[in-house]
């Protein structure tokens, strides 16, 4: 059985999200990463190594989850416009998580968006207002829409693995 899981809700703002079991009320956060312009993603990949390495060591979890970066198909993905310097960004992000994984040791799964929302909501479409107020309904007092994403990366995470 997997114990502690760590989920991620990658992006400028890291929703966090520490389940201590399954069927645990998660602690939550986020955490910001700086902005940059142009195309010099080393300064955030950077910060996010230091912050995520740190947050690993303190936590200590099994299993780190994060959520798959989105894909875009002909300039299009999960009907938000996106583009080359997002997927890279995304991609980027998400290899980080996987580096200190790796690093540490930590099985580490990447959850896919709409398995997400359906697993804390019930609707793999859900708008991030859905996912706070499912979060609000366990019980769980999410700050924001980052924080609630990453809770349902954690129980997906934990679907996954069979805890």
């Amino acid at each position: 059985m997997i114990g502690r899981c760590l989920a991620l809700d990658l992006s400028h703002f890291v929703g966090w999200a520490d389940f201590a079991n399954p069927s645990a009320k998660p602690r939550m956060g986020t955490h910001e990463l700086p902005f940059t312009r142009g195309h010099n993603f080393g300064p955030v990949f950077h910060a996010l190594d230091q912050w995520l390495d740190a947050k690993v060591i303190a936590v200590r979890p099994a299993l780190l989850a994060f959520e798959a970066p989105l894909t875009p198909i002909d300039g299009k993905s999960w009907e938000i416009e996106t583009n080359a310097r997002t997927v890279r960004y995304l991609t980027g992000l998400a290899t980080i998580a996987e580096l200190v994984a790796a690093r540490h040791g930590v099985r580490c799964i990447e959850v896919h968006v709409r398995t997400a929302k359906a697993r804390l909501s019930g609707n793999q479409f859900a708008k991030k207002g859905q996912m706070k107020a499912a979060c609000v309904e366990r019980g769980w007092l999410p700050a924001d829409d980052h924080q609630a994403d990453s809770c349902g990366v954690g129980l997906a995470a934990y679907d996954h693995v069979g805890a």
